[in-house]
């Protein structure tokens, strides 16, 4: 029976994007990444919004081109875009110490009309952007806890927030005729909330 090889890389490591009143859109280029030895990738999307203001939408573009030369921009082309929603997220602090693998988490607030079953949460870290982790919610218990379905893999305190409106995003791409992928994202200008996010791709290299 084949086997498959699989390389995972970071098209854009955790980024924390911080908003500005400005007219021109904020903009985070991912690294170019050579992928002519690769068959396909599939790529994985994280996004959060840890501000308390109504969204007006950002988007993570997938692109590709086929032209192996270190400068050649004009040959990017397009082949996967994802736009995150455009309702505002809701924030519930921790409350105190919350060890690794804990799957009830302490908050300062009531959190049941937000964190309701089934959706996806950011469990934000304020010192280590890296150390932020998105999670799904099981169930949430009134004044007291936030439930999630999966323990947190990163220990979190009291200047830590969960955030709801978290989405995550699988594509797949094929790399057949092309050289290059990158990721770019596009966050609106004047009035979008501050993000955090991450992209990466786990690359099909062949069959063995």
């Amino acid at each position: 029976m084949a086997d498959n090889t699989q390389a995972l890389i970071e098209l854009i490591a955790p980024t924390a994007f911080t908003h500005t009143a400005v007219t021109a859109s904020g903009l985070t280029i991912g690294a170019d990444f050579d992928v002519r030895t690769f068959l396909s990738a599939g790529i994985y999307i994280y996004h959060a919004a840890v501000e308390t203001v109504t969204p007006l939408g950002v988007e993570y573009k997938i692109q590709k081109r086929w032209s192996t030369g270190a400068t050649q921009d004009e040959d990017w082309v397009t082949v996967y875009t994802f736009t995150t929603g455009l309702t505002a997220a809701v924030a519930a602090e921790i409350a105190g110490n919350e060890a690794a693998g804990q799957r009830s988490i302490d908050v300062d607030a009531d959190p049941t009309a937000a964190f309701t079953r089934g959706i996806q949460c950011y469990i934000q870290d304020t010192t280590t952007v890296a150390d932020g982790e998105w999670g799904e919610v099981d169930f949430s218990v009134a004044v007291t806890t936030v439930n999630l379905v999966d323990g947190l893999t990163n220990a979190k305190d009291a200047a830590d927030t969960i955030w709801t409106q978290a989405e995550t995003n699988y594509s797949e791409i094929n790399l057949a005729h092309a050289s290059y992928i990158r990721c770019i994202v596009q966050h609106a200008g004047a009035t979008g909330p501050n993000i955090e996010f991450k992209v990466e791709a786990v690359e099909l290299t062949d069959f063995e």
